[in-house]
């Protein structure tokens, strides 16, 4: 388990920090797609449209910057980056996180299948279902090639009770992803 501590600490950002960070209720304006402006992580090499009234902040021992959204569903919706050392195909390593993800928790796998980003990068995109923390949430994963041997994570992570309301804004702002060097 220790060889995807990346897809580990992507799913434990997503669920513990912003599960319990809300008073509001209700649906955000997810479908909305306005943006921002485009956030650079200079340190990883790539950047990101940040969707409207999100906001990017940095969290202790993280090496990239968090996306956070308005407080919904009793949840602050996140996207959150990690990259990992792999040296195989992206196929091989989305295989290998949903095997690593098997022994960790039940979760229901809703879709798998090729993502292309705006500037025609290829990746993969899957959506699960879980129960981590007695609550239900929909997780949406983009994996990316990287260089150098890494691969790069993107976790989407919503309660289960927004249904697919933020799966648009998600598509939206992963494929506006793009390598900067």
């Amino acid at each position: 388990m220790n060889k995807y501590k990346g897809l580990l600490l992507a799913l434990l950002v997503s669920v513990v920090v912003f599960g319990c960070a809300t008073n509001n209720t209700g649906s955000a304006n997810a479908a909305s797609g306005d943006v921002e402006g485009r956030h650079v992580e200079a340190a990883g090499g790539f950047s990101i449209l940040v969707p409207k009234s999100w906001q990017t902040m940095e969290w202790p021992g993280l090496k990239y910057q968090v996306i956070i959204g308005p407080s919904a569903y009793d949840f602050t919706p996140n996207i959150n980056f990690v990259d990992e050392s792999y040296n195989g195909r992206l196929e091989a390593y989305v295989d290998a996180c949903l095997e690593v993800l098997k022994q960790i928790f039940y979760f229901e796998l809703i879709q798998r299948n090729e993502f292309v980003t705006a500037k025609n990068l290829k990746g993969e995109k899957v959506i699960i279902h879980s129960v981590q923390n007695e609550r239900p949430y929909r997780q949406t994963f983009y994996f990316f090639s990287g260089r150098n041997g890494k691969q790069l994570l993107a976790t989407c992570t919503v309660p289960v009770d927004a249904g697919t309301s933020y799966d648009g804004l998600f598509d939206n702002t992963l494929k506006s992803f793009e390598w900067t060097d």
